[in-house]
């Protein structure tokens, strides 16, 4: 039996300024704390895993996926208003139509 396990990994490349990437020291990586002191702003969960060898004023950071986008969020939001509304408008027509009341049919002798 093979099991396969999928990590969505978000990754961000954060280009320093020359000024403050000279601050930035290139034996360790950053806490949160640290980062943020240098002016950086992001959402919480970013963490520094790397620096950028070739260019020393590029930090990569990432994050784990947690879940769906804001933008997939909303489109399922949507789509299952839509399903309710329509849902809704069949309710009210089926009640208007039980509220009528219909004739027998007349027979045909």
């Amino acid at each position: 039996m093979i099991i396969v396990v999928i990590i969505l990994i978000y990754e961000r490349h954060v280009i320093l300024p020359k000024g403050i990437a000279e601050k930035v020291p290139r034996d360790r990586l950053l806490s949160e704390y640290e980062w943020r002191a240098l002016g950086i702003v992001m959402s919480r969960g970013w963490i520094h895993y790397a620096h950028h060898q070739p260019e020393p004023h590029i930090m990569l950071f990432r994050r784990p996926y947690q879940g769906e986008t804001p933008r997939v969020q909303l489109e399922r939001k949507l789509k299952e208003m839509e399903k309710n509304q329509q849902q809704e408008q069949l309710r009210q027509k089926m009640q208007s139509n039980s509220n009528q009341k219909f004739a027998p049919p007349k027979p045909i002798f």
